[in-house]
């Protein structure tokens, strides 16, 4: 009868332990799959948010792709170092930097051929997609370094776990050539 009993106390003790690691293993790998789903979806977040900038700019200039990615480039370097064009343009009321700024508006719409108020409605879709998207690349970035420690956590790699093979490939960031040479060197004008 005592052979019995320890028996089957042996056998519970076995299945329980059992269960808790299947129920750890378990909730290990689904949090895995959340992160790692939440990491491609804000890739694709990414992706949106380059398309959304460029179909805002063709809306309002009713114009085609290639007018639109030129019409990005040169606003982006002309706005380069400045705060908003809307504050500027708001700013523009008298003042001798007022004038100024409302030179410089007039050229750079001047240089693309557009009216001025044309152009600062440009200038500001573009500004506040490109705010969209530089956050949605952060994000991505936040997301891949919350994957990156969940999967190299040392209690998720036990017990013939290996979360360390799941790591995700770090994200590409869309940048400047500028910034690129200025990571590369250690040097920026």
């Amino acid at each position: 009868m005592r052979n019995k009993m320890i028996g089957v106390i042996v056998i519970v003790v076995c299945a329980l332990i059992g269960m808790v690691y299947l129920s750890w293993t378990t909730s290990v790998m689904n949090n895995e799959v959340r992160l790692s789903k939440r990491y491609e979806a804000q890739q694709n977040v990414v992706e949106t948010s380059i398309f959304k900038m460029r179909s805002i700019i063709k809306n309002i200039l009713n114009c085609k792709d290639d007018y639109a990615d030129n019409f990005i480039a040169v606003v982006a370097e002309q706005s380069k170092g400045r705060q908003t064009m809307s504050d500027e343009y708001s700013n523009s009321v008298g003042g001798l930097s007022g004038v100024n700024v409302n030179a410089r508006v007039n050229n750079e719409s001047a240089s693309l051929g557009i009216p001025t108020e044309m152009y600062v409605k440009v200038a500001n879709a573009i500004e506040g997609q490109i705010g969209e998207f530089v956050a949605s690349q952060e994000l991505l970035t936040d997301v891949w370094r919350e994957h990156i420690t969940f999967c190299e956590l040392r209690q998720h790699n036990w017990f013939g776990l290996n979360m360390r093979s799941k790591i995700k490939p770090m994200p590409k960031m869309i940048t400047s050539k500028e910034t690129k040479s200025a990571v590369d060197t250690g040097e920026m004008d």
